[in-house]
């Protein structure tokens, strides 16, 4: 008698994985995830993606200390960076003082 295996779970290459993770960043709900997995990739199946994608970002909470600094350093500099662009003058000058509370001045 042959024993029946069950097929080896697929991982979602990385575009994929990083498009589920920015929807449910950005606050979708999961219906509306599901929807749009389904419309963007049809014959996929949604609910092995969303599992990737949250454990994705459980890993993610484990970031150090210093990690998490660092991305909001960065981030803060996004931000500047597009305001100045904007000449959004205000939220620059926030920009500027959240980066030197930051670095501890």
């Amino acid at each position: 008698m042959k024993k029946e295996t069950t097929p080896a779970r697929r991982e979602p290459d990385a575009a994929t994985l990083n498009q589920v993770v920015r929807w449910i960043v950005s606050g979708a709900t999961e219906f509306e995830v599901v929807e749009a997995i389904a419309e963007k990739w049809p014959d996929e199946k949604s609910k092995p993606l969303i599992m990737s994608a949250m454990v994705y970002l459980a890993k993610n909470a484990n970031a150090s200390g210093d990690a998490v600094r660092g991305w909001c350093f960065e981030a803060t500099r996004e931000v500047y960076r597009q305001a100045i662009a904007e000449k959004d003058l205000g939220v620059a000058l926030r920009a500027v003082k959240q980066l030197h509370d930051m670095g501890g001045g």
